[in-house]
């Protein structure tokens, strides 16, 4: 139950005043961590509904309605809002004459640098603007090439070197390993072997191009060999390492020009609003072209008048003077 007395305009001013106060506070409060709200429509309704609340326990169950009190919440919100630029997820960017950088550090992959606001990554929170694609193209799509061309030089490999090993060199020894055998850092992986691959042989008598049991200058094992570019390693089992590559090329390609359409369309979206505002504010070349002539008119018709004027001015003085 509140206090039964009668508010003046004074004691109305105060109260907002006190009002805006506390929900400067309770705003500043939320910005001081990251936890701002994403919908910025609380940054509205926070002052205002803690205006209502405190007015409505100060004058007690009344039925009146607190304009000036709310009034004050909602330009708080309104101003605080315009003041402040936050990102995606609420960190503050900039508040009135302070501001916050953008930091660069290693990020909790390890892998690569990560974007850091107060000493919280925000990496995997930033979606959209140059910033986002080039994190997006970084993380994800350069990482999805990579990890083809991986599965490729570690399926070519194992493969060339077990074939390489049933055939035998120009001197009949044994074929050994014909790439450095790939050993992933992570059981299953293959993570790093396009960046490793390489030729383990130093003398071109030992490669094993003859088949077990045969003569010096037989090729039956090469044959073999360069049989395996036609052999599905690849995607379960349905597709050789030509084609493989080839879906890969395809998919930078189709990468590329999603890109550019998603570019050309956000340009048109500019180019419109841009139009929408000189609509609205710019300058219409015709209907200045229009207002000159206008004035020029009215500029020749003001001298015509006065020469007129002067005329009969001459013409009255003539009469008078005769």
């Amino acid at each position: 139950m509140g206090f039964p007395r009668a508010a003046t305009v004074c004691e109305e001013v105060a109260f907002a005043l006190l009002l805006v106060a506390v929900a400067l506070v309770f705003d500043r409060s939320i910005d001081s961590g990251y936890v701002l709200p994403k919908v910025a429509a609380l940054r509205l309704l926070a002052p205002l509904v803690l205006a209502f609340a405190a007015y409505r326990l100060w004058r007690g169950p009344r039925p009146e309605l607190p304009v000036l009190p709310m009034a004050a919440g909602v330009g708080l919100g309104v101003w605080w809002a315009a003041m402040t630029r936050s990102c995606w997820q609420g960190g503050l960017l900039v508040c009135e004459e302070q501001s916050w950088d953008l930091e660069i550090a290693s990020a909790s992959s390890g892998a690569f640098q990560g974007v850091f606001l107060n000493g919280t990554e925000i990496t995997n929170s930033i979606e959209s603007g140059k910033l986002g694609g080039f994190i997006d193209l970084r993380d994800n799509k350069i990482a999805g090439y990579l990890s083809v061309l991986d599965d490729i030089a570690a399926g070519i490999i194992s493969r060339v070197n077990e074939q390489h090993a049933q055939g035998v060199d120009l001197d009949g020894g044994a074929g050994g390993d014909f790439f450095v055998p790939f050993t992933p850092l992570v059981p299953g992986s293959t993570t790093g072997a396009a960046r490793t691959m390489a030729v383990s042989i130093t003398d071109p008598r030992q490669v094993a191009a003859g088949g077990p049991g045969t003569g010096a200058g037989n090729n039956a094992n090469a044959r073999l060999l360069a049989a395996i570019a036609d052999e599905r390693l690849f995607n379960s089992a349905t597709a050789s390492a030509s084609q493989f590559y080839s879906t890969l090329i395809y998919q930078i390609g189709i990468d590329e020009r999603t890109a550019e359409e998603n570019v050309t369309t956000q340009n048109s979206v500019l180019d419109q609003l841009k139009n929408q505002r000189d609509a609205f504010s710019g300058v219409n070349l015709d209907e200045e072209a229009v207002s000159i002539i206008k004035y020029q008119k009215a500029y020749q018709a003001s001298a015509r008048y006065a020469n007129v004027l002067d005329l009969l001015s001459d013409e009255i003085l003539n009469l008078l003077g005769t």
